[in-house]
């Protein structure tokens, strides 16, 4: 059966037809999805040209009016969601102007304007991104409330006036809650007196919250399971080499789901046989590759990558092809224990495993820290909970047939 003639895109979007059809194909788009956009762009010169306007017109509500138009008529790519691969393309090459994002939205409060320049503080000064930065706000954001003046500014804030704050706000929140408020408000008070709101450090004066059941230990998934959800990988696919490769990744080296995304093309040096890792607060760690790991993200990138000018390693199985999420990182190891059969788990679980690795092969908790690229020896020590071997030689021994 022959195909279906291409149409030909009139004036004001004539002669960009072979650009678009090429810069989708970079996206990853198939040959047949590609043609159903270059049809709507013909379809949207038209509905340009019939009402006398150029694509310099083309401003977020006249697309909305496109769009609403298809819908009406119940035509298919009418939503914001399949305009997008068009609109990006014309604002990309100048042709429609640039989406209007309009100016950021300005605090509506002294305590919003208070908790803004907080993130900002976060992110510049103490290396956080911005979601963390965010979460962050929002577990300080009832002090911030509680302290900020009517015109703007803090009020004078004594250490018993913070403790007497935690002691009432932690009775209405749970015991994790209470633990991140503590965390964010300690921040927040180091921010107000290194931008001279305060006159002194009162993070001292914030209680610590203690967990009722004591720390929780986390169990890692067990070798089995990390071998079955790496063999569940259907590696004749382009998505199942990038899967097999990104939880590779996670179990050899205990990489943070932020750590995976963040993974460009030049972080890979194949000469020297090293990755670079961007980590939290803006830390890079400098990693051997290992063989197996190698060998995964070599296959990856001839078998399994859509080549394209996106520079992020990992990218999205579904066109247009972009950097992948943390979201994306979290399904994508879900959905993998899904298909061995094992109960789902996270990627930091992964992390875990790595670590936990680490010590029942005899290696030391500054060796472990080391590898998962902690900042503090503490922050390790929560692995020596779940790793019975190294636990073991601590244990002493019990007396056959002792009587209590």
């Amino acid at each position: 059966m022959a195909g279906r003639s291409p149409r030909l895109v009139s004036v004001p979007l004539a002669g960009m037809a072979e650009d678009f059809r090429a810069r989708l194909a970079e996206q990853g788009f198939s040959p047949g999805v590609a043609r159903k956009h270059v049809r709507l762009m013909a379809d949207l010169s038209e509905w340009l040209g019939s009402r006398g306007l150029g694509s310099c017109a083309l401003t977020e509500a006249v697309a909305r009016e496109f769009g609403d138009a298809r819908r009406r008529e119940g035509r298919d790519l009418w939503s914001r969601q399949g305009l997008a691969p068009l609109l990006g393309f014309l604002r990309g090459c100048g042709a429609a102007p640039s989406a209007e994002g309009g100016p950021a939205q300005s605090p509506s409060s002294p305590a919003g304007t208070l908790l803004a320049a907080f993130e900002r503080y976060l992110m510049t000064e103490r290396g956080l991104t911005e979601g963390s930065a965010r979460v962050y706000s929002r577990a300080a954001g009832a002090f911030a409330g509680h302290a900020c003046l009517p015109g703007g500014g803090v009020r004078p804030v004594t250490a018993a006036q913070v403790t007497s704050f935690v002691m009432t706000e932690s009775s209405r929140r749970s015991v994790r809650g209470a633990r991140m408020m503590v965390t964010a408000l300690r921040a927040l008070l180091r921010c107000w007196q290194h931008c001279g709101m305060l006159p002194a450090d009162l993070s001292s004066a914030v209680p610590g919250v203690a967990p009722w059941g004591g720390r929780r230990a986390v169990s890692p998934p067990s070798g089995e399971q990390v071998a079955a959800v790496l063999a569940g990988c259907d590696r004749t696919t382009r998505t199942g080499i990038r899967d097999y490769a990104i939880l590779l990744m996670l179990a050899r080296y205990g990489l943070r789901k932020s750590e995976v995304t963040a993974l460009r093309l030049e972080d890979i040096d194949w000469r020297a046989g090293r990755i670079t890792v961007s980590g939290k607060r803006n830390r890079t760690d400098t990693l051997p590759l290992t063989a197996d790991a190698g060998e995964a993200l070599a296959g990856y990138l001839t078998g399994g990558r859509h080549a394209g000018s996106c520079r992020a390693l990992f990218l999205s199985a579904k066109a247009p092809a972009s950097g992948l999420t943390g979201s994306g990182v979290t399904h994508l190891v879900q959905n993998a224990c899904l298909r061995a059969g094992v109960t789902p788990f996270g990627p930091h679980r992964l992390r875990h495993f790595t670590g936990t690795a680490v010590l029942e092969a005899g290696g030391s908790l500054a060796e472990t820290g080391q590898l998962l690229r902690h900042f503090r020896p503490a922050s390790t020590s929560i692995y020596t909970s779940i790793s019975t071997t190294a636990l073991r030689p601590l244990a002493r021994p019990w007396p056959a047939g002792a009587s209590r």
